[in-house]
């Protein structure tokens, strides 16, 4: 079965508390990409090669920065997560796997989504939702299985005593055939607090059918974490520069001080170079073997051959070699 990527990206995002520049919250940037862009990554890099974004509050600006890397539909009202698949249906087919996700969760990783789809085929599941095991699931959905097997959710105002106890949560990030929500999501209902069509509800809808749906679980903590104000932004940041420079350093590079090196993660780095304390490192640079950069060096959209020893300076859209910094110093 084909997979498709369904992107939620409608959102505002209040709680950024921007008053002058108005931004889509999955547009908002860790280094020098937007947040919905490690999204759109991890499930390329998943094997994803289809996807349809929802988009809402400043569309214009997600469908220019996705640009040809998607569809797009339209959430003209926020009416929920079910309210948002909906808009999705004239462009579902059957027998597809769609794997819906948030804009806003830039720390899933490749790895989590990958073993999630393979659960999800491997075991015939029509429907599979990521778990969490957490210490504080204060305002989570609580997920009540058995085995594997899913029997409800159970929202946190609607949970019991007992049912408060439980660690394992929902992340909000599903693996449903196509057949089921094209089946499903008409159905769902908008009669509660809020008056919104959830897509929790379409889970037991499909239990009620007998439909196989199943519970896998994420091994890395908090990669489900959307981003939801200026705080989780810079969370999300550290973890993702430490993800960066980890790579890095196990494939030969040696960065003196990993907290104050900020790398983008389009950026190419050859063995052996050596990065100092407070270097700035962006765009779609490639940088050769045994460079010594920084400190106090910024670098964008540049290309560094090998050998090349840069610091105190900023670098934008040039070639240097060797020769360039001896040419330089004459």
């Amino acid at each position: 079965m084909d997979t498709l990527g369904i992107i939620l990206a409608a959102g505002k995002g209040t709680r950024m508390r921007s008053l002058y520049n108005e931004t889509a919250k999955v547009c908002f940037k860790i280094f020098d990409h937007a947040m919905i862009e490690y999204v759109l990554d991890s499930l390329k890099q998943a094997g994803i090669q289809s996807f349809i974004t929802i988009v809402g509050y400043q569309a214009e600006e997600v469908v220019a920065l996705l640009h040809d890397q998607s569809q797009f539909v339209t959430q003209k009202e926020q009416k929920g997560t079910g309210h948002a698949i909906m808009q999705t249906l004239p462009l579902l087919k059957e027998n597809q796997i769609a794997l819906i996700v948030c804009g806003d969760t830039p720390l899933l990783t490749t790895d989590t989504l990958k073993s999630l789809l393979d659960y999800h085929k491997n075991h015939h599941c029509d429907a599979t939702i990521l778990e969490a095991r957490v210490e504080q699931p204060f305002g989570y959905g609580r997920l009540v299985k058995k085995g594997q097997q899913l029997l409800k959710i159970v929202e946190e105002k609607d949970a019991s005593e007992n049912e408060k106890q439980i660690t394992v949560i929902n992340t909000g990030v599903y693996v449903i055939n196509t057949n089921a929500l094209l089946k499903y999501i008409p159905n769902l209902s908008s009669h509660n607090a809020q008056n919104e069509y959830y897509l929790t509800e379409i889970f037991q809808l499909m239990i009620q059918d007998h439909q196989k749906v199943e519970c896998f679980q994420s091994k890395i903590q908090n990669e489900f974490l959307g981003v939801n104000d200026r705080v989780q932004l810079a969370n999300a940041t550290k973890v993702i520069q430490q993800r960066i420079n980890e790579k890095h350093m196990l494939n030969g590079v040696t960065i003196v001080d990993p907290n104050t090196t900020y790398i983008g993660k389009d950026v190419c780095i050859g063995n052996d170079t050596i990065i100092y304390p407070n270097t700035h490192l962006y765009g779609h640079s490639i940088i050769g073997a045994n460079c010594r950069l920084g400190p106090n060096v910024y670098i964008t959209n540049s290309i560094l051959q090998d050998c090349v020893i840069i610091k105190n300076r900023v670098v934008e859209n040039q070639q240097l070699s060797i020769e360039t910094k001896n040419n330089e110093k004459g």
